[in-house]
């Protein structure tokens, strides 16, 4: 099979590769050997079956369900449509006509970009994972470290790849000193072609290749996305099959709640429910500010990730409480709601708890059918705050909880107390099939 005439890269940000400079590149072959048996070319297809190249490393977690091909997300989730590919086909070692190791096809559904990347490109954010069986021969050759930036700081990586320029099914490798870097991604000069999008870049690392990085653009100089303990954590969700990812912001160093000053006394709850189009699951979860009130807002999409919205209610009517006054004599009910299993939330509101501000969560199956609204009645707990007085003196926390992967899915939700203000909590689960 020959790659499409474009690059991934090209699918994705819209211009070429470029070679920087002298061409310092050096075939790798045989590709059998350390680090390289793990590198691996790929085949994407996309929903109107077309194929573009990419590349990926084998990277395994003991005791996970699946094996992962560490790459780019741009490599595995189409931006400018908003959707994720329909299949992979994943070749480790390929050296021309030579495939060692074989190939396998997977399934879009087994491919996972992480949602910051899908919302809006964020800078870092470009990062994903194919899921694989845990497959005799497929084992990786790699670590994988978080390094401070006084550690990469003119460090020597490598990358190697399969560059388009290079006929595309053969490996070739570079690398040089880091160029220059921030928290999230580093920079170098060496060479890069459309191709490489998702090439592994490593350093010798405590005596042994560890990667640091995950190519994701060109441009002279090229960028890497770093690697940090939020991804590992990821790879490790994605890797086990159901497996959970709990998130709330602890952040305390940012102005994203509101009001500016005071606490909820003259705030409203607004209690109009928000449910996603059908077909589609809650991924992630913000309050906002709707003029004089708090309001829900709700990030709806598609299983794979794909056609990603914010939903929010602009009606000013009145479905909102108190019926007058603020929130000053109000708490706040933090009781966990989760989805029965097998269920998943498409659909939230705030609900008057007597004389609590209490979440209500829309469970159903996964195509939106058999949906059922869950609430907490029980008012014989302590499951609520502050432990004296309303909310008062109680701001509310915006910052978004967006799932940080796609096929993943929010099933639980609750309030919790960050200090002196309100904020959501959700517990997300990585969809398998």
């Amino acid at each position: 099979m020959q790659p499409g005439s474009k690059s991934l890269y090209e699918l994705s940000y819209g211009q070429p590769q470029a070679v920087c400079g002298n061409d310092e590149r050096v075939r790798i072959s045989p590709t059998t050997s350390q680090p390289y048996s793990s590198i691996c070319e790929l085949f994407v297809e996309d929903k109107d079956g077309n194929y573009y190249a990419g590349t990926g490393c084998i990277f395994s977690i003991p005791g996970a369900d699946y094996g992962l091909v560490i790459t780019a997300a741009h490599c595995l989730f189409e931006f400018e449509k908003k959707r994720a590919m329909r299949s992979v086909i994943v070749i480790p070692a390929i050296d021309g006509k030579n495939s060692p190791f074989g190939r396998i096809t997977v399934d879009g559904h087994q491919c996972f970009a992480s949602y910051p990347f899908v919302l809006g490109r964020e800078r870092g954010s470009d990062y994903g994972a194919i899921l694989i069986p845990l497959k005799k021969g497929w084992e990786h050759n790699f670590e994988m470290n978080v390094l401070t930036t006084e550690e990469l700081e003119e460090r020597v990586v490598l990358t190697a790849g399969y560059p388009l320029d290079k006929s595309g099914e053969t490996m070739w490798s570079t690398g040089d000193v880091i160029y220059s870097l921030n928290n999230v991604t580093f920079r170098y000069e060496f060479d890069t072609y459309g191709g490489q999008s998702g090439s592994p870049v490593w350093t010798m690392y405590k005596g042994k290749w560890s990667i640091v990085g995950i190519h994701s653009e060109g441009g002279c100089p090229n960028v890497a996305v770093r690697i940090t303990e939020l991804q590992i954590a990821q790879f490790n969700s994605w890797a086990r099959k159901g497996s959970t990812f709990s998130l709330k912001n602890e952040d305390m160093n940012n102005k994203n709640y509101f009001p500016d000053e005071g606490g909820l006394k003259d705030i409203y709850a607004d209690t109009n429910e928000l449910i996603c189009p059908p077909g589609q699951i809650m991924v992630g979860f913000s309050l906002y500010k709707k003029f004089n009130r708090v309001a829900p807002r709700i990030l709806s999409a598609e299983p794979d990730g794909s056609n990603a919205a914010w939903i929010t209610n602009t009606d000013m009517n009145n479905n909102y409480f108190p019926g007058e006054g603020g929130l000053k004599d109000i708490y706040a009910d933090t009781n966990e709601l989760v989805c029965p299993a097998g269920k998943f939330i498409t659909g939230f509101s705030f609900w008057k708890k007597e004389n609590r501000l209490a979440p209500r969560i829309r469970c159903s199956d996964l195509d939106g059918s058999n949906a059922t609204w869950i609430s907490n009645t029980d008012m014989n707990n302590n499951n609520y705050f502050p432990g004296e007085g309303g909310l008062k003196d109680i701001y509310a926390d915006t910052n978004p909880l967006v799932c940080r992967s796609t096929n993943s899915a929010v099933t639980c939700f609750a309030f919790y107390k960050k200090d002196n203000r309100i904020a959501p909590m959700i517990n997300t689960l990585v969809l398998n099939s």
